[in-house]
C-alpha cells in the first residue's frame, strides 16, 4: 500500500494527534505518526521496532499498547528515556545505531513502524536498511512507515516508483495492496495533496509525507 497523505487524512486523524499530543506533551509528533498507529494493528503481546525514533514519536505512543518497543537512531535522543521516566515507561528502551546494522536477532519482532526518516540517507542505504527491516521482522508481519516524496534535492524520493523499488526490490518484503494509484509529482492529485498539506502545515515547503504498508515475504 502506498497512500499519498493529504487534507483527508488530516481531518481524519486530527483528533487523534491531539490525543497523541496530550498523552505525551513532551515528544515533537507529526501527523504521520497517527497514520502509522492507525495502520499498524498493534497488540499487547507485540515486540515493535520503531526506526529513526528520534524522540520517541508512535513508538513511545505504542509501548502502552504492547509488549516491548525498541526506539532506534543514528543520534542520541536524550528526551526518549527522558521520557520514559516521566511517564512511567518501563518497556521502552532507546538503541543508538543505524537502520542497515540493526543489533538484533532474525525474526525477533512482530511490526516495524517508522516516520519520515528512511529517505535521508539516499536510495541504496534506505533498501540495506528495509532489507534489514525485514531480516529481523517475523514473517507475515508488518513495516508501517511514512517517507518524505519530493522532485527536490537528495533526501527525498522523487516518485511512487522509486518508493515502491526501495521498499520491494529484493529487500524480502511486499506491498500490502498492490492495487497503486500511479501517482507522479507533477500529477494533479499530487499537485492538490501538496497544496492541502502546506495550507495544513505552513512550516513543510517542497515535500509530500506518503505512507507504506509492506510485509516480510
Amino acid at each position: 500500500m502506498i497512500k499519498v497523505l493529504g487534507k483527508e487524512e488530516y481531518l481524519k486523524y486530527d483528533a487523534l494527534y491531539k490525543e497523541m499530543q496530550q498523552a505525551m506533551d513532551s515528544i515533537n509528533y507529526v501527523i504521520d505518526c497517527p497514520w502509522v498507529y492507525d495502520h499498524s494493528g498493534v497488540s499487547k503481546d507485540d515486540v515493535v521496532l520503531d526506526v529513526g525514533c528520534g524522540s520517541g514519536g508512535t513508538g513511545l505512543y505504542i509501548a502502552n499498547k504492547c509488549k516491548r518497543v525498541f526506539g532506534v537512531d543514528e543520534l542520541y535522543y536524550p528526551v526518549f528515556n527522558e521520557t520514559c521516566i516521566k511517564w512511567g515507561i518501563s518497556n521502552a528502551k532507546f538503541v543508538k545505531t543505524n537502520a542497515k546494522e540493526l543489533p538484533f536477532p532474525e525474526e525477533y519482532f512482530d511490526l516495524v513502524v517508522s516516520i519520515s526518516a528512511l529517505e535521508h540517507s539516499g536510495f541504496e542505504i534506505a533498501k540495506k536498511s528495509v532489507k534489514e527491516v525485514s531480516r529481523v521482522l517475523k514473517r507475515g508481519k508488518k513495516l508501517v512507515a511514512t517517507v518524505a516524496v519530493s522532485p527536490d534535492g537528495p533526501a527525498y524520493f522523487p516518485t511512487e516508483e522509486s518508493v515502491v523499488d526501495v521498499f520491494t526490490n529484493g529487500t524480502g518484503m511486499k506491498l500490502v495492496d498492490e492495487d497503486l494509484t500511479g501517482w507522479t509529482w507533477d500529477s494533479e492529485e499530487v499537485k492538490n495533496k501538496h497544496k492541502e498539506f502546506l495550507d495544513a502545515y505552513k512550516n513543510y515547503q517542497n515535500w509530500l509525507p506518503v505512507g507504506v504498508i509492506v510485509e516480510k515475504k
